[in-house]
């Protein structure tokens, strides 16, 4: 969840690694399983959001931001309508 603390007070280098691990990565992995198994018949992806995502918590904009961009992926990728392919955003807790 790092990095923690208002806007403005952020460490730059923590918003690229909490960019990369919650955002990039997940996309890139979802992109590269989407393209590897093209003619599967039943592909599922899921993305692990979170409450942040889909309410502001003070503090804790660069999660939020993160996470709700999953959420958008699998809602643009889902209108994308790839044959078998399944992809959901699901906020666990």
């Amino acid at each position: 969840m790092e990095p923690i603390g208002p806007a403005g007070t952020l460490d730059p280098a923590a918003i690229a690694r909490a960019a990369a691990l919650n955002v990039t990565a997940p996309l890139m992995l979802a992109d590269a399983l989407i393209a590897a198994t093209t003619g599967v018949q039943d592909r599922r992806i899921l993305h692990v959001s979170s409450g942040a995502a889909r309410n502001a918590y003070p503090g804790w904009s660069v999660y939020c931001a993160t996470k709700a961009a999953l959420d958008h992926h699998a809602r643009a990728v889902a209108e994308d309508a790839r044959p078998g392919l399944r992809i959901e955003s699901l906020a666990p807790g």
